[in-house]
């Protein structure tokens, strides 16, 4: 059945049907990483597949299924691994994943009583051809990479989008003249990336990309990998197929959109039509994980997929102001809450010197908003928060928010070290103000220098955690230099005489003893 779309499409529509509960569980011990582990508890599949297996004379026992086990973000992967029923496995290649979720949607938009587009066909053959499914394959496997590294973090200096199509793409004429034009990319951004906010701004749980990066966004990102298949022909800027592809895109969306709400629709065909818009604004964000594995059909199983994703600090204009004071780092952890019939979500700080500012742990929409309806359980405390929910409406991605912080007794000790620099430093500039300059000895200030100097040294150079020492990154820094200012201006009032160095006193004369002689000897 690993080659049977129905039935791979049936596990698609049904996972809460057959996936009993989904355990996640993120441990924060490491700088830089998060490690995730998400555990599906799998219930028997023989009555979700029967019917793909009716008519064999022998009742199979067990069966090779190609089995959906949760999405991952489209990023490099690092140290993924999945097992199911206890034994590794591995996950089919991304252009195979991006092949089925494109047939997925097809079958989707067919559910829906839509029609469905086949490859246009002209009467010159010069004119190449290109499906609507094929479109969706690209634009399902397309994950960004050559994108982000042509334009960079910020998307470039002035348009991006017509450099990057320019360059190896489409090229010059003769006569050196670009094919493509910035009058010709803002038609073809009129049909397809402005088409598509309209269509999927209001409809879609996110915030729309307004940095036209996601390929379902802005189709025109898989040109590049069109041209290399050779379905663009040597005149990609005449491609008529490619265009009539983009406004059939564009009208299974828009008709999905309006079957949604059409009251004359029967509710399979609004759900599936429901189904179709999101799951494609999903797929942009992204991959949907498949594995070939062998099971027993009437017994139930574990899936257990392990992976490191990075920590992605976020902090607000205020906390960032402050970091240095507070040693709030705010983190966002997006995931999936509702791809099982009952979820749970944990957060460990598993690092022994953080913990959790537990008031500020929240759960979020993927509008950033308070999550409604809110979990059904929630336990919260400095080391770990749990949430979990069996309801129906609950959202399928969300945001767990969090601020990790150091222990209380580390948070304290820095404070300490700060204040008492900063309170050496007034009080001798109070000192050197007033009447008292040129009273203050060397020894007195070594008296009041040493021990504030000594402890900020030990604070400075001790050995803490990665995890620790990147949150108390900006105090030890603060602290370093306020203790470097002090030795300077110390140094400084030194050579300028404002500090008396008394000298050591001259030694007195030893008198000399002349011995008396005995007058009777």
């Amino acid at each position: 059945m690993r080659e049977n779309d129905k039935a791979i499409f049936t596990l698609l529509d049904t996972q809460r049907d057959w996936r009993a509960r989904s355990v996640e569980r993120m441990e924060f011990s490491s700088a830089r990483w998060v490690e995730r582990t998400r555990s599906y508890h799998v219930m028997p599949l023989r009555d979700t597949l029967k019917k793909y297996m009716q008519g064999r004379i022998l009742k199979p026992t067990s069966a090779w299924v190609r089995l959906p086990v949760g999405t991952l973000p489209k990023d490099l992967l690092l140290g993924f691994e999945l097992t199911v029923a206890g034994a590794p496995t591995y996950r089919v290649l991304r252009s195979d994943s991006g092949g089925m979720q494109a047939r997925y949607l097809m079958n989707l938009a067919s559910a829906a009583g839509l029609p469905t587009t086949t490859p246009a066909t002209f009467s010159t053959v010069s004119w190449p051809k290109i499906s609507l499914e094929d479109l969706l394959d690209e634009i399902f496997t397309f994950e960004g990479s050559s994108w982000r590294k042509a334009c960079g973090a910020q998307c470039g200096p002035h348009n991006p989008l017509l450099q990057y199509l320019s360059d190896g793409i489409f090229g010059t004429d003769k006569r050196g003249r670009k094919y493509l034009t910035a009058q010709v990319l803002e038609y073809w951004k009129s049909l397809t990336f402005d088409p598509m906010k309209q269509i999927l701004g209001p409809r879609i749980e996110h915030e729309y990309n307004e940095r036209e990066t996601l390929a379902t966004e802005n189709p025109l990102l898989v040109l590049p990998r069109l041209k290399e298949l050779g379905i663009l022909g040597s005149f990609p800027h005449k491609s008529v197929s490619m265009l009539t592809c983009w406004r059939e895109l564009n009208n299974l969306l828009g008709m999905a959109a309006q079957q949604s709400i059409n009251p004359h629709a029967t509710q399979s065909e609004r759900e599936a039509a429901a189904r179709l818009i999101s799951s494609y604004g999903d797929y942009g964000y992204h991959w949907v994980v498949f594995t070939d594995c062998f099971i027993k059909l009437d017994e139930p199983f574990t899936v257990t997929m392990r992976e490191r994703r990075p920590i992605p600090f976020q902090d607000n204009a205020v906390r960032k102001s402050f970091h240095f004071w507070t040693m709030h780092r705010g983190v966002t952890q997006k995931v999936t809450f509702n791809d099982a019939a009952s979820n749970q979500i944990s957060l460990h700080a598993t690092d022994s010197n953080v913990e959790f500012a537990h008031r500020s742990l929240k759960v979020l929409d993927r509008k950033k908003k308070p999550l409604r309806p809110q979990p059904r359980q929630e336990y919260k405390n400095d080391e770990l928060y749990l949430i979990y929910s069996n309801e129906d409406s609950r959202k399928n991605r969300i945001h767990v928010k969090s601020v990790l912080r150091p222990t209380f007794p580390i948070r304290i000790i820095h404070r300490f070290i700060l204040i008492a620099i900063l309170v050496t430093g007034l009080a001798l500039g109070l000192t050197l103000s007033t009447s008292l300059v040129g009273a203050v000895t060397a020894a007195h200030l070594a008296l009041i220098l040493t021990p504030t100097t000594f402890a900020a040294s030990l604070l400075l150079v001790r050995e803490s955690s990665p995890l620790s020492a990147s949150l108390t990154k900006a105090m030890r820094i603060t602290i370093a230099l306020s203790l470097a200012g002090l030795w300077l201006s110390i140094v400084a009032l030194y050579l300028n005489d404002d500090i008396y160095a008394p000298k050591p006193p001259s030694p007195r004369p030893t008198p000399t003893v002349i011995p008396v002689r005995d007058v009777h000897s």
